[in-house]
């Protein structure tokens, strides 16, 4: 979506740069693509620094991985801040069209290293990156692994309560005086 609205904001701005005469129709538009943008960004990637981070480190480093994902959250804020209008001083409506490469860009890197950590607990999260591998489905093979034993482990004791509580109750029979 971001990638589809640069284009369209690269666009619009470079049309009003080659027909002034129609700027003043064009200004909806390029109004219309930054609200879009701002609210794709704030819906999706706005969020990551703040969420992900949460939900990937163990309880007892979340504090610190959060303060890490807002760190360097701030620190791409600021140098966005810092470099737009440079760039866009620069190389003017170029600037939407390299924004939406590198959109693009992003693309096979969420793909290939971010885990699906949906309808998951915070304490399987760990499991995804039990694993030295960075790639997701090496993640999810893990995840598989670490949540089977899991499992296992749990139907194991389910079975031993269930063997003591019968054997409890047959001693509970026994015991009564006929």
């Amino acid at each position: 979506m971001l990638f589809i609205v640069e284009l369209v904001a690269g666009s619009v701005y470079e049309a009003s740069l080659h027909r002034p005469d129609k700027a003043d129709q064009l200004a909806p538009a390029a109004v219309a693509m930054l609200f879009l943008f701002n609210l794709a960004y704030a819906a999706t990637w706005g969020t990551v620094a703040f969420l992900i981070p949460t939900e990937i480190f163990p309880s007892n480093l979340r504090a610190q991985g959060n303060g890490f994902g807002i760190t360097g959250w701030a620190i791409g804020v600021g140098m966005t801040t810092l470099v737009n209008p440079i760039m866009f001083g620069s190389i003017g409506s170029r600037s939407y069209f390299l924004l939406a490469g590198l959109n693009l860009l992003w693309v096979p890197v969420i793909y290939l290293f971010y885990p699906e950590t949906r309808n998951r607990t915070l304490e399987s999260i760990e499991y995804l990156f039990s694993t030295s591998r960075p790639f997701h489905w090496d993640m999810e093979r893990a995840y598989r692994l670490c949540k089977e034993r899991k499992d296992q482990e749990h139907i194991d004791e389910q079975a031993i309560k269930a063997s003591s509580q019968d054997e409890v109750q047959q001693e509970f029979y026994e015991s009564i005086p006929q």
